[in-house]
């Protein structure tokens, strides 16, 4: 019983990062776009999924999250 618990821990933690939450809404995007095609929730769900993966690898966003982290911190002093 413990295998299964650390396993879940080890795929749910993952699924959990931006990246596989982002795999994980184009992944259901996908489905129901094949699922029902006539509908445009799949659509959306894929679009706002590479939205959101091109978004979150740009250098910017990443300088954004950052910033404010390294303001707080302070400057590193030198021993």
């Amino acid at each position: 019983m413990d295998v299964f618990f650390f396993f879940l821990k080890k795929i749910l933690g993952r699924l959990l990062f931006p990246l596989g939450l982002v795999l994980c809404l184009g992944f259901l995007g996908a489905v129901l776009w094949i699922r029902r095609p006539g509908r445009r929730i799949g659509k959306a769900l894929v679009l706002s999924a590479l939205v959101l993966l091109l978004a979150l690898s740009l250098p910017v966003t990443s300088w954004l999250l950052l910033r404010p982290l390294e303001i707080e911190a302070g400057t590193y002093a030198d021993p």
